[in-house]
């Protein structure tokens, strides 16, 4: 009778031991921030604050909404998948947050990866519920799927006049030969090195400095190319290779 008292209280502490998770952590936040250089944006500055890029087009924004996926964290215990999506819209303060469920082990030298966009194999037109409601689909004519990007606005052109700009991300295509459509993934992965988890619950800020979206690698003049994006193929490789530049992480507590 001792013996099963014993061997019931040793699988007892098994599992609650098991279900108490002392090494690791199970809940990790994330906090989307947004700037213009070193200056902050928020909510309230949408159609409110002008903006000077490298060009020297002055511009504002209007609506900022974009997408990032295949979220992971990597660390010497293994990789964790962290969720498939997430549309990001800066109008939409809830947007801005998420958590994730997971466990890994507390370690300084945890790498953080998610992808700008979709991958050629994850953007099938029409599967995200959440995405199409959210009108986000691309239209079939520019191969479908799914955007990368919105970023919109006007801006004050060489003769002092408003125009709009339509800054919109997606997988380049080029249809101009209906017998040989060209397609290309210009979505991206962005990846940190060396985040410290320390922590349950902890969480972790991602910066998007929207002003490098005109800067670098290629700087861009709103004066040359500021609507029609979506269907000029050239746009989009540059536009994906200045946004391998755009995210920094902030930090991680």
């Amino acid at each position: 009778m001792k013996i099963l008292r014993f061997f019931i209280i040793f699988l007892l502490i098994i599992f609650f031991g098991c279900d108490n998770n002392d090494d690791g952590i199970n809940t990790i936040n994330f906090q989307f921030t947004h700037s213009w250089g070193n200056q902050p944006i928020s909510e309230s500055d949408l159609e409110n604050t002008l903006y000077t890029n490298v060009s020297g087009n002055e511009l504002n924004i209007t609506r900022l909404r974009y997408l990032i996926s295949d979220i992971q964290l990597t660390n010497q215990d293994g990789t964790l998948n962290l969720g498939n999506h997430q549309l990001i819209d800066l109008s939409n303060e809830e947007s801005l947050r998420f958590t994730a469920n997971g466990n890994v082990l507390f370690s300084e030298n945890t790498t953080l990866s998610f992808r700008f966009g979709l991958s050629n194999e994850d953007n099938i037109d029409g599967i995200y519920t959440d995405l199409n409601t959210a009108n986000f689909n691309v239209p079939n004519m520019l191969g479908g799927g799914y955007h990368y990007m919105q970023l919109d606005g006007s801006f004050t052109d060489d003769s002092n006049a408003n125009q709009p700009y339509n800054f919109h991300a997606i997988r380049a295509i080029d249809n101009t030969d209906s017998n040989n459509i060209i397609t290309t993934d210009t979505s991206f992965v962005v990846t940190f090195s060396n985040v410290n988890i320390s922590r349950d619950n902890i969480t972790i800020t991602v910066n998007m400095d929207i002003s490098q979206w005109f800067t670098n690698p290629n700087t861009w003049d709103l004066n040359l190319a500021s609507t029609g994006l979506m269907g000029d193929y050239d746009a989009q490789i540059v536009m994906s290779q200045n946004g391998n530049n755009v995210f920094s992480f902030t930090s991680a507590e």
